[in-house]
């Protein structure tokens, strides 16, 4: 999420990624303000994420940040009717050594566990449900990445002690955006 210089939300980068690895990058250079601390952004969908949906359709992003709490919502509609909605609220908390392990104390198996979900909930869509599979397309777009992609760039010389930013790596365009 990107501040002006009077704090209020402005722009925000989304990263989406799938099960086969890839990773897309949604630039938001522009945040609408739609009221009670709720800014928003449309964009075309441009990723293929689950083998059970195509690549159509546009996504609506809203945002709700304050320095108590976020709360991003992401909604995807096809032909102007809403398709599918996800969402994510949490508090902030300041991340220090204590608080991160604090966090995986409480949630030891969360990350283990993703995968098998994942995968379960994708045996009961294609033999409970028969959903149709749609195979993953090749994508063009400068902003999505794929794992020899990633590997190719992460393995580059780079002057000693540079690391790279996760954003830098995906990150279309001008560098240095401001809102």
């Amino acid at each position: 999420l990107g501040l002006d210089p009077a704090g209020v939300l402005c722009c925000a980068l989304a990263e989406v990624n799938n099960t086969f690895g890839d990773r897309h990058l949604y630039v938001l250079p522009r945040l609408e303000a739609a009221g009670d601390g709720v800014f928003r952004a449309t964009q075309a969908k441009a990723f293929h994420v689950s083998p059970f949906n195509d690549i159509r359709g546009e996504y609506a992003f809203s945002f709700r940040y304050t320095a108590e709490a976020l709360h991003i919502g992401v909604d995807l509609a096809r032909d102007g009717e809403p398709f599918f909605r996800a969402s994510l609220s949490g508090r902030g908390v300041p991340l220090t050594a204590r608080s991160l392990w604090q966090t995986v104390g409480r949630h030891p198996l969360r990350t283990a566990l993703t995968v098998p979900r994942i995968a379960a909930q994708a045996a009961r869509l294609r033999y409970q449900r028969q959903l149709p599979v749609y195979a993953r397309p090749t994508s063009a777009a400068r902003s999505t990445a794929s794992p020899p992609l990633l590997t190719k760039w992460t393995s580059q010389s780079r002057p000693a002690g540079s690391l790279p930013t996760r954003a830098s790596a995906y990150s279309p365009g001008k560098r240095g955006h401001r809102c």
